[in-house]
């Protein structure tokens, strides 16, 4: 796995304790290869992180999925363009990040889709992408060398 890769999911694992510092949930966190796994009391999610979404394929895509990228254009472009595959899952969420900036945004496109109409998604999708700072992998790339 790179280290951005990896980068990515160690800002997911902080991020998910952060979160369920509140709700108490997460029983364990088990360090697979290139992914976490998230044991909640009434779940199991997998979390796999890839600076580039379109290297997602199709096949990975499935219910208790989180996959966390980087927050950039072409990333956004792969989302509107593979719509119809990421919203045809139940519980499968993206997480657009900045980890540099500490910002994200997040995007279950099965609920997107039951809530916005499809003329406005483009629109949409751009209005959550510009709401945080968008990063690159050579910007990601510096850091992880730090």
């Amino acid at each position: 796995m790179s280290k951005e890769n990896q980068m990515l999911l160690t800002w997911a694992e902080h991020y998910l304790k952060s979160l369920d510092a509140l709700y108490k949930t997460i029983l364990s966190i088990d360090h697979e290869e290139d992914k976490l796994i998230i044991n909640h009391k009434d779940k199991k999610e997998t979390i796999i992180a890839n600076t580039a979404l379109e290297n997602i394929q199709k096949e990975q895509l499935e219910q208790n999925l989180s996959i966390i990228t980087l927050n950039n254009r072409k990333n956004v472009d792969t989302l509107y363009k593979n719509w119809s595959d990421y919203s045809a899952v139940e519980s499968f969420k993206i997480y657009f990040v900045n980890p540099v900036k500490v910002e994200k945004w997040v995007i279950t496109p099965f609920v997107h889709a039951k809530i916005c109409d499809e003329a406005s998604l483009k629109i949409g999708l751009k209005t959550l992408f510009e709401s945080v700072e968008p990063i690159t992998e050579e910007i990601l790339q510096k850091k992880a060398a730090v």
